[in-house]
């Protein structure tokens, strides 16, 4: 027999395995998941061509693509998508997407609020892992507007937040303060989190329209290969903050102004399975207003793609994934 956590709201998957781990005092992640698949195998029948998020959310009592679009982060890391679009997240056809992307991280540290854990210690008796708090550019919680606390030991999920209260680093109020008045800023992360709550990706082929029909109407390089305009990247390094715009985009500072970076300025859009979510979230945040102006403008379908057999005009390639 093993204990079965309840899955809290936006609880991170990796953190329901570190509850999983206190609560059937498994060593590893490895003791663990060898719990896990003597349970669902028992339980369930073998399946052994699942996935490990699946038999997760067999453990949590709940249906693939529910579980893994309020606890896990494949929503937003395959937010903006060439391929599935239509089916969703957790779907049989996920399959393959399930084992390499479900339980990947968006950035490579870990990030607690400790109003949070203070609250979830009364409320819920212990304390877990928001999946917000995990998104790329979050620095803050947006229930409480504390900066966040972060710990960089790569086995940090295996133990609740409240274990690394009195080790973590808090992020710098000051310039959190700042972030939070940084309009771009809040274009990006709220872009972020309606890609987080979908139950399905966004058509890249949509997007890349939009993208590339708005720079071109913001007078910015979009298509062609050598540069004749501004560019995005160049747009997108002047309106960020630069501390915020190196740990999101990392590399973007030392970019000489003028030249290519991929994949801001789109040079092998359409190219790849999913599109890059932070890329894509950058650049709607410097060529919209507001958000809302962005996202209605992406969640238009798309003009139906021609198929093979028609003619096809000659077009300008439009960049890169």
């Amino acid at each position: 027999m093993i204990v079965r956590p309840t899955t809290l709201p936006d609880e991170f998957v990796l953190g329901y395995v570190g509850r999983f781990m206190q609560m059937n005092a498994a060593r590893t992640r490895n003791d663990a998941m060898a719990l896990i698949t003597g349970w669902t195998d028992a339980n369930v029948g073998s399946q052994d061509a699942e996935s490990p998020v699946e038999r997760f959310s067999r453990v949590a009592g709940m249906d693939v693509s529910t579980f893994v679009c309020m606890h896990t982060l494949l929503p937003f890391n395959r937010g903006i998508a060439h391929k599935y679009i239509d089916e969703p997240y957790g779907s049989p056809r996920y399959g393959h997407l399930l084992r390499l992307m479900a339980l990947r991280r968006a950035r490579p540290h870990a990030y607690f609020c400790q109003a949070c854990v203070d609250e979830d210690a009364t409320f819920w008796g212990s304390t877990y892992w928001r999946r917000e708090h995990q998104l790329p550019g979050m620095f803050w919680c947006t229930k409480h507007g504390d900066p966040l606390c972060c710990t960089t030991d790569p086995d940090a999920f295996d133990q609740p937040p409240s274990a690394w209260s009195c080790r973590a680093e808090t992020v710098n109020p000051s310039w959190v303060k700042g972030l939070k008045n940084s309009p771009v800023i809040q274009r990006f992360l709220t872009i972020s989190s309606e890609m987080l709550s979908r139950p399905r990706p966004l058509d890249a082929n949509t997007v890349s329209q939009v993208v590339y029909k708005r720079a071109r109407l913001m007078g910015l390089h979009a298509g062609s290969r050598v540069p004749s305009r501004a560019l995005v990247s160049d747009r997108v390094k002047r309106s960020f903050d630069p501390l915020w715009v190196d740990s999101v985009l990392p590399g973007l500072l030392d970019k000489p102004a003028g030249t290519i970076c991929r994949p801001l300025d789109w040079t092998e859009l359409g190219r790849r399975d999913y599109s890059d979510p932070v890329a894509y979230a950058a650049v709607l945040s410097v060529l919209f207003d507001s958000a809302d102006d962005g996202l209605r403008a992406i969640c238009t379908p798309a003009r139906p793609r021609l198929k093979s057999t028609e003619q096809r005009s000659p077009r300008r390639e439009v960049g890169a994934d």
